[in-house]
């Protein structure tokens, strides 16, 4: 399974966009999401 960051280009990474896959780049999940540790 291909990580979002690892797509070169914005057409790519718009074409396998997902909100599952944009959660893998975060430590939280929605339940516990904590934004300040996520930008530090």
């Amino acid at each position: 399974m291909t990580r979002l960051t690892e797509f070169t280009s914005y057409a790519d990474a718009q074409k396998h966009y997902s909100k599952e896959k944009l959660w893998e780049l975060f430590d939280g999940d929605t339940a516990r999401f904590n934004i300040s540790h996520e930008c530090l």
